[in-house]
């Protein structure tokens, strides 16, 4: 089987030559690598056509699209049998696919399979990545993956799972187009939708994932703005009615949602510069959930929606 690897690139001139010969530098060799071009204004571009190899796949999007739609270009574009969403400036292991396949043939009903990675702060050098040691498979079901999701034993990034293609056809996947946070909608209706996911701990990490501070969800964190927080609530409300009625477990969703709206809320209210009118959204949910579980509160989630309720709270226990 040939793996599509989905690749969008939008201004990772620094960063895109070491991604690409991460990928390049593949045990496997069957694969195909879609890199979607999202109308950078830096280098980024003459730089990966630089690389010469006939498995490398260049579409330049006529105008910027944003992520979401250049992730669904390259899978509309994938001829691979299963497809991977990497991210232009992270890397991987040399015999990550490798072993990836090995895992897949020897499962062939698997749809679906994510795993563990690594944060990093800079880029590691090409020839210095070493190869997978040694893995460990888990087997989950559905709802054991979307509760996983919820608690955060599971990454809800779309780079932190590989895929069979066919299945991401047969159940319509795609990418919510222009709107921020879109991997949390799309990883738990995936989730949703398969019978069995393997979560595989691999030994080292095999995904490296570079976090840097000019980098959207980067600039975003440090200075967020109203679309900012408008998305993200429209994602966290579209992954909570795919986990409610996947789950159908009220109580223990519910207060999952209400934790997350209120981790946000605070979040978001504590910076400087957001006005609690752009708070709305959250504020109006988080009541009227709380008012639905009533006596089902814990003291502290009590004492947290009191402070959206009545907001100079959050201020008064800065002070203190």
């Amino acid at each position: 089987m040939k793996i599509s690897v989905i690749f969008p690139v939008y201004n990772v001139e620094n960063y895109v030559k070491k991604s690409i010969q991460s990928v390049l530098k593949q045990t496997f060799t069957n694969f195909e690598l879609i890199v979607v071009n999202d109308c950078s204004t830096d280098s980024s571009l003459d730089i990966i056509s630089k690389f010469k190899d006939p498995r490398l796949r260049i579409f330049n999007n006529k105008k910027n699209l944003g992520l979401s739609a250049s992730r669904n270009i390259g899978l509309n574009n994938a001829t691979g049998e299963i497809a991977y969403f990497m991210d232009s400036d992270d890397q991987i292991l040399p015999n990550f696919f490798e072993l990836v396949m090995r895992i897949i043939a020897d499962n062939p009903d698997l749809n679906m399979l994510s795993f563990n990675y690594k944060k990093c702060s800079y880029q590691v050098d090409p020839l210095k990545l070493k190869n997978i040691k040694k893995y460990t498979v888990h087997s989950l079901t559905s709802n054991d993956a979307l509760k996983s999701l919820m608690y955060g034993k599971l990454s809800v990034t779309a780079w932190s799972y590989i895929v069979k293609t066919s299945f991401l056809k047969k159940i319509g996947y795609h990418f919510s187009e222009g709107m921020l946070f879109e991997d949390m909608n799309t990883t738990s209706f995936l989730l949703s939708k398969v019978k069995q996911v393997f979560f595989v701990e691999f030994s080292p990490e095999p995904y490296l994932y570079l976090q840097r501070k000019n980098s959207i969800m980067g600039k975003n964190h440090l200075k967020p703005g109203i679309k900012e927080i408008d998305d993200n609530f429209s994602m966290i409300m579209a992954e909570y009615k795919i986990i409610r009625s996947s789950l159908r477990e009220d109580r223990e969703v519910n207060h999952w949602l209400l934790d997350l709206l209120l981790y946000y809320h605070q979040f978001y209210y504590c910076i400087d510069g957001i006005s609690i009118n752009n708070l709305k959204k959250y504020s109006k949910e988080i009541l009227f959930l709380a008012s639905k579980m009533g006596s089902g509160l814990t003291i502290k989630e009590r004492m947290k929606v009191l402070m959206v309720k009545y907001p100079y709270l959050y201020r008064l226990r800065k002070v203190l």
